[in-house]
């Protein structure tokens, strides 16, 4: 794995957690699971199943990255995420070039 840069910092605040995702490059598809996943495997974009990700983070960081393959643009992104008494997650997002 070749690691290029930091993509997603999210600040979880109701858990006082910091989550950081970075662009990486896996020149052979060597990958397995470890004692945090049970389970892993390489999708097509068409093919995620968006209902059974695990963590909104992943969920976020994902629909990032298709939209800046696009552009071919990945500008490093900051969330803070917070969960509300009620239940409610909200998510602010700063973007920095």
């Amino acid at each position: 794995m070749i690691i290029r840069s930091l993509y997603t910092m999210t600040s979880i605040l109701h858990v006082d957690q910091v989550q950081m995702i970075y662009l990486a490059d896996m020149p052979e598809p060597k990958f397995s699971i470890s004692d945090e996943s049970l389970e892993v495997e390489l999708f097509r974009e068409d093919q995620i199943p968006w209902d059974a990700l695990a963590f909104p983070t992943i969920t976020n960081a994902l629909k990032f990255y298709f939209s800046d393959r696009k552009t071919g643009h990945f500008p490093l992104r900051h969330l803070a995420m917070n969960r509300s008494p009620a239940g409610e997650l909200s998510c602010e997002l700063g973007t920095h070039q």
